[in-house]
């Protein structure tokens, strides 16, 4: 909690006289015992001891007082933002726990037998500051508790979510934002707009999780009836060396039309799946594709 304090005086206008007292007296006192014959450290103990009563006694008159300022607890905001997305549910093969393990274990209260307890931290916070609190996956969504989030968010838009309360309380005393997340790109960090102070609390270790993604997919096809759609795919690995994609091409009733296999070597490695199709009918048809590990796998990031 801020405090805001300097030192006043209730009656300045003897603070002139009292400076003034203070500078007669030791110039007195100096000649007074440099005339005796008492030894030199004795005498400037005495002396700068009858010159602190004095002194003290003299600005006393000026009436000094410590004035301080103190914020009402309560009066400023603070908000806690906790990704919700399913990424958290990856598991760091350092500790063998999920990451939103890691954050229920942040958020869980001191009192095991009372599911709606807090953390101490939290408690701490709520006592200076009127606590808001959210989940973040597609959206921003205000929370009662943070104890009963469910990971499952296909997203996590955190930059979008942070400029959004920064406009919504722009004219708040909003005093910091607490994050707890398992990563933001360099990209997104670079839409972040300027506003109040964010502090990040990291989820995870720093070794790479498992990604497998779907980056980009493209149709091209031939006015000619009778030739083939040739759809790609374009894929994005990250620690997944080793192991085998397999990557599906589904038409509309959810039917596997193709299947791709590809052997990945490297822990960052790009892939471009091809495939061709000739569609039972004329007309629009729509296509699905999708993606997963084979052979040693670990939960990816999809």
């Amino acid at each position: 909690m801020m405090h805001l304090a300097q030192l006043q005086f209730g009656a300045p206008g003897w603070f002139a006289i009292s400076l003034t007292v203070i500078v007669g007296a030791f110039a007195l006192l100096f000649y007074a015992y440099r005339s005796l014959t008492l030894k030199q450290s004795l005498s400037g103990a005495a002396l700068c001891l009858k010159l602190s009563a004095i002194a003290i006694l003299s600005i006393a008159l000026a009436e000094p007082l410590w004035s301080g300022t103190r914020i009402q607890p309560g009066t400023n905001l603070f908000a806690v933002l906790v990704d919700d997305s399913a990424s958290l549910q990856i598991t760091d093969p350092d500790t063998g726990q999920t990451r939103l393990q890691q954050v229920q274990q942040l958020l869980a209260g001191e009192d095991k037998k009372q599911p709606s307890s807090q953390p101490q931290w939290l408690i701490d916070l709520q006592q200076n500051f009127s606590v808001r609190q959210y989940s973040v996956d597609s959206h921003a969504h205000a929370k009662p508790d943070l104890q009963h989030l469910t990971f499952t968010g296909k997203h996590s838009n955190l930059i979008s979510s942070i400029n959004e309360l920064n406009q919504r309380y722009q004219k708040l005393p909003l005093a910091g934002i607490i994050l707890m997340t398992d990563g933001i790109s360099a990209e997104e960090i670079s839409q972040l707009k300027p506003g109040v102070p964010v502090y990040p609390v990291p989820i995870g270790n720093e070794t790479p999780a498992t990604d497998l993604a779907i980056t980009n997919t493209s149709v091209t096809y031939s006015p000619f009836e009778d030739a083939p759609i040739r759809i790609l795919a374009d894929l994005s690995t990250t620690n997944c060396q080793q192991s085998q994609v397999e990557t599906q091409l589904l038409d509309q009733a959810g039917k596997v039309v193709e299947t791709v296999t590809r052997q990945i070597e490297t822990p960052d490695q790009q892939l471009q799946i091809r495939f061709q199709v000739r569609p039972d009918q004329p007309g629009i048809a729509f296509y699905q594709i999708k993606t997963r590990l084979l052979k040693n796998a670990k939960p990816e990031l999809t």
